[in-house]
């Protein structure tokens, strides 16, 4: 090419990661995060992936180091739910399964699970407005719980 000097040799570095797999590669995730200097991780996951338990493992092994951890999962919702409604048939939430539910109190029916088969959400459709999730709402940008909850204690308050 007349006019253009070409470089006859181009000098890049970059550094392997190590990649782990096997036995005991998830202790060593905790670890490494440390060693890195993470102080907060976000573990996305998958259906297959959860059914394991591996987030909620990992979540524990980093916090247990000092690297807090949010997991985001994939939530069914039953159609034809207040839940439906108000976020439609499958959402995305921060999720922490430290606690679950067993059984249902009369009048409680499930509409939501997680990709990982974790009771999510129950609601009392003979209720007025009764709905539970166990999930961290508050901690994500999707608001349409809480307008909700707000706009149908106003219109109790409207009624009163």
């Amino acid at each position: 090419m007349k006019g253009v000097t070409l470089p006859t040799e181009t000098v890049f570095v970059m550094e392997a990661s190590p990649i782990k797999f096997g036995l005991g590669a998830t202790d060593e995730i905790a670890y490494d995060a440390r060693r890195l200097g993470l102080k907060r991780v976000l573990i996305v996951t998958d259906r297959r992936i959860g059914e394991l338990g591996l987030p909620d493992r990992v979540r524990v092994l980093l916090e247990e180091e000092g690297v807090k951890a949010d997991i985001y999962d994939g939530v069914e919702i039953e159609p034809n739910t207040r839940l439906a409604e108000m976020l439609g048939e499958r959402t995305t939430v921060m999720s922490h399964h430290h606690q679950g539910l067993r059984t249902l109190a009369p009048g409680l029916v499930e509409t939501a699970r997680a990709d990982d088969g974790v009771l999510e959400a129950v609601e009392a459709p003979e209720r007025r407005f009764t709905v539970g999730v166990l999930w961290h709402p508050e901690a994500g940008e999707d608001a349409r719980l809480f307008e909700t909850l707000v706009a149908e204690a106003a219109r109790y308050r409207d009624e009163k």
